[in-house]
């Protein structure tokens, strides 16, 4: 079973960091936890459930989000995304046997997967009460 539960030390980590956007996903890239600066930047997380609270589903399945990806980024996160999914799979075989299955039927990517950064490329997401994207340092 993946874990989802914030330890106590990273609770202490989100605590120091409360006016920074900063959001929290399982091993499945479902969301844990976002705070309140994240929510602010990116939109309310609260009311999401099941499903829409996954990453890869929202991207993939294209749910309306402050994100700016070009055509080509978005494939290329997509892929990412899919890619860390199948890791994490490798890591937690026993969850379920049916998607095992379906999973098995597919190769597996050579892709490199990129560390876990949930920034949008290049920093930019839409905010609907700035007149221009936020952008990321750096």
């Amino acid at each position: 079973m993946v874990p989802s539960r914030v330890t106590p030390s990273v609770q202490r980590l989100l605590d120091r960091l409360s006016h920074t956007p900063v959001v929290v996903y399982d091993a499945s890239w479902t969301l844990v936890l976002a705070n309140a600066p994240y929510d602010a930047l990116m939109g309310e997380t609260s009311t999401w459930r099941g499903l829409e609270r996954n990453a890869v589903w929202r991207n993939v399945g294209r749910l309306p989000s402050r994100v700016v990806h070009t055509p080509r980024e978005q494939a290329e996160h997509e892929a990412r995304l899919v890619a860390d999914l199948r890791l994490t799979a490798s890591r937690y075989p026993a969850d379920s046997p049916r998607f095992a299955e379906l999973w098995d039927a597919r190769p597996a990517s050579d892709r490199h997967v990129a560390a876990k950064d949930h920034r949008p490329p290049g920093g930019r997401a839409d905010h609907p009460r700035l007149r221009h994207a936020v952008r990321r340092p750096g």
